[in-house]
């Protein structure tokens, strides 16, 4: 019996996925947890399993096309053999897969941001209608996410045809509407009756929509320039990055530190452990320490209540080619040095090879930004909620201080703390630093 696999929840905040790549095709037999697709969320590109044994009847979804969680993206044969069943289920899909896409004319109209085409019926070629049957309704049908984008961009859902299950209009339908080219209207006021093929608007040429909530200013006129589409991880990142500077009132606080005792006792340390071993992981200790001592930087700002973590989950800031991510070196506060270099370097290197899973890159408490390796002397870090506070890390650098009246050399290097002013205040960050510089400019308290 043909059985549909859906698109799954893959993380307490999603809400629809990308299909960046089937793995299997049509006809093939898989096995009950087999990985059948690749999956593009906001946070991670991630395989997808199937949920039991079978043959692919087809795709119901194409590559690079984005649906809703919980829509069905994939038909497969149990074997169970109810065939009467099967042909119902296929008669009734909406969507048209990869390998039946209808060709221009024939009455299937497409954004090109939309995650699937309305397509007629496989049993049924009468009436064109019932490849939406929300109009043949009449009903206005579309998702909550949708309704609010329409109202927020000024999108007249009237007329638009919905790409989701029974021509529904999902988000990526407005988005798609809300970047058509002015002409477009004029195209679509053609009378219904006219050859179905003028309709459809030349999508090609539409740019691509900036992330909800992001307000942009448009080249000048004789700008030369090239489009490049944002990953969802991209979009998402500045989504998020700008909620942040909407929602988090910061304030920064900066601390410089003499780094000779680390310079010094690094070669030792690192020959202890085989060659593995940085000054982010003596960062990463430092600061689990620390927070421990001032937990209002290690908590959760929530209205009338702070949640005050129990654990140190540290993220890591890591660039990668898809854009920048934070996996999680979990609890800190009672991990070795050695420890927190072993996890530290397994996430990060998932992360870097694109197979970090959501559960190494959900769940950080504090985050540490280290841009050192790129000579910055400092630099500010956007706070990434819900946390409360991030640190910058700078370069060290020889500097010529004063010391007992002389001009010595030392290896100075730049701590600055962003945090979130309904979290904490300054004299608790000022503290924080000063007991960080406590632990670094002493190092051996971080082997204790």
């Amino acid at each position: 019996m043909a059985k549909k696999l859906e698109m799954p929840k893959m993380g307490y905040d999603m809400v629809e996925g990308t299909l960046a790549k089937w793995l299997k095709q049509p006809g093939d037999e898989v096995s009950r947890g087999e990985p059948i697709a690749e999956v593009e969320t906001d946070k991670v590109t991630i395989e997808i399993e199937a949920f039991e044994a079978g043959k692919i009847i087809k795709f119901l979804v194409n590559e690079g096309d984005t649906v809703p969680v919980g829509a069905p993206i994939a038909e497969i044969d149990d074997g169970s053999g109810d065939d009467e069943a099967e042909e119902s289920e296929a008669a009734n899909a909406s969507v048209t897969p990869a390998s039946d896409a209808p060709a221009v004319g024939e009455g299937a109209e497409a954004a090109p941001t939309a995650p699937a085409v309305a397509a007629q019926p496989e049993k049924v070629e009468a009436a064109p209608a019932e490849s939406a049957p929300a109009e043949a309704t009449g009903r206005l049908v579309a998702t909550p996410a949708a309704r609010g984008l329409a109202e927020q961009r000024g999108v007249n859902l009237t007329g638009l045809k919905g790409s989701g299950p029974d021509g529904r209009i999902v988000k990526a339908d407005v988005l798609a509407a809300a970047s058509a080219p002015k002409a477009a209207p004029a195209a679509a006021a053609a009378p219904a009756a006219s050859e179905p093929k003028a309709a459809p608007s030349a999508p090609a040429a539409s740019p691509v929509p900036a992330p909800v909530g992001l307000v942009f200013a448009p080249p000048a006129p004789n700008a030369v320039y090239s489009e490049e589409p944002l990953s969802r991880l991209r979009q998402t990142a500045a989504k998020r990055m700008v909620e942040s500077q909407q929602q988090v009132p910061p304030f920064f606080v900066t601390s410089t530190i003499e780094m000779d005792a680390i310079q010094e006792l690094l070669p030792k340390l690192r020959e202890a452990h085989g060659g593995k071993l940085s000054v982010t992981e003596l960062l990463l200790k430092a600061c689990a320490i620390a927070l421990k001592k001032f937990p209002s930087l290690n908590a959760t700002f929530a209205g009338d209540k702070l949640l005050v973590h129990k654990d140190v989950h540290i993220s890591v800031a890591v660039a990668t080619d898809a854009g920048l991510l934070a996996p999680v070196v979990r609890n800190c506060d009672s991990l070795s040095l050695g420890a927190i270099s072993s996890q530290m370097r397994d996430v990060i290197s998932r992360t870097r090879e694109g197979k970090a899973g959501l559960d190494d890159l959900q769940g950080g408490t504090f985050t540490v930004s280290n841009l050192g390796m790129f000579d910055v002397t400092n630099f500010i870090a956007i706070i990434t909620p819900p946390q409360s506070a991030i640190l910058a890390v700078g370069s060290t650098i020889a500097t010529p201080v004063v010391r007992d009246g002389e001009i010595v050399i030392r290896h100075l290097m730049n701590l600055t703390v962003s945090a979130d002013h309904r979290a904490t205040d300054g004299a608790t960050v000022a503290q924080f630093l000063v007991e960080l510089k406590n632990l670094l400019q002493n190092p051996f308290k971080l082997l204790l």
